[in-house]
């Protein structure tokens, strides 16, 4: 039973990565499975739990690699932003059709709305304590939030943007401009 069902999500992801979720039905994840339509039906209820589930799997991922650090560096931080950039590529169809998912699955954009305020926290403690660990000077609280949101932008909407202009990429970029970006808005104290 776990097999099949990890099946179908493996199969899924891989559809939806690489078809886009709008062309893929739940007829499709079974025939690439080699199952029936009523087995897949055992297992999920519709295309929108499979993508809630993906959904959720991504953010365990994500939890659970930012839950191994105790300090928050710059160091840290890239190391964050490393896996982040694996995680999102590895689940790159809820990053380009984000908007579109939510749009369509009332149920999933209230995940991803609730998901948004504890990431937006987390990255704002991040922050706060990558400041205190590098001795950077403090932020005024509307600078901080600024930051927080611009860097909250940046990852999400990053793949999408590299992938329409250019997809045939493989360097991996966000790094680089998130690291500008703080650098921007952090000063080293005296």
């Amino acid at each position: 039973m776990a097999n099949t069902h990890d099946m179908i999500l493996r199969t899924a992801l891989e559809l939806f990565n690489t078809q886009g979720s709008r062309t893929v039905t739940t007829n499709h994840i079974a025939k690439g499975c080699g199952i029936s339509p009523g087995n897949l039906y055992y297992h999920f209820k519709n295309k929108e739990e499979i993508i809630r589930t993906l959904y959720n799997r991504m953010v365990q991922e994500w939890d659970g690699h930012v839950a191994t650090f105790t300090v928050f560096d710059m160091s840290a931080f890239a190391k964050i932003i490393e896996h982040s950039n694996a995680i999102f590529r590895r689940y790159r169809f809820i990053h380009n059709e984000l908007y579109a998912l939510c749009q369509n699955d009332p149920e999933l954009d209230e995940i991803n709305r609730r998901r948004l305020q504890i990431k937006k926290a987390t990255v704002h403690t991040m922050i706060e304590l990558m400041i205190e660990h590098e001795g950077f000077e403090p932020l005024d609280k509307k600078t901080l939030e600024f930051l927080v949101d611009t860097v909250l932008m940046f990852a999400i909407f990053w793949l999408p943007y590299q992938e329409m202009t250019a997809p045939d990429s493989t360097k991996e970029a966000s790094l680089d401009v998130i690291k500008v970006l703080i650098e921007r808005f952090l000063n080293k104290g005296p």
